[in-house]
């Protein structure tokens, strides 16, 4: 039973992490056929305008995972979202 829960919060972890990879693939396709040449638009895509929501997606699955690290049974569970959790912080670092 534990070893499903943790199977499950690992599919919904990677599951969101490709919903993520998508997004930016769409969103870089979408906005490519506004500029002259791909150099252009992907220094747009890199700029600072993406930027706010990046962080507040970052800071929207700290927060989850800090509820779920809360009600989590086991010590493994514990441990693995504390591994994400400090993941997501160095990267909020930056």
């Amino acid at each position: 039973m534990k070893d499903k829960q943790i199977k499950i919060e690992k599919t919904i972890f990677y599951m969101l992490l490709l919903l993520v990879m998508v997004y930016r693939g769409v969103i870089l396709f979408k906005y490519s056929f506004y500029y002259v040449d791909d150099d252009q638009a992907l220094m747009w895509y890199g700029t600072v305008s993406f930027a706010h929501f990046w962080y507040g997606c970052l800071m929207d699955l700290k927060q989850e995972y800090v509820k779920a690290k809360a009600m989590a049974p086991t010590k493994k569970l514990r441990e693995d979202y504390d591994y994400r959790l400090f993941i997501i912080e160095k990267a909020l670092r930056k």
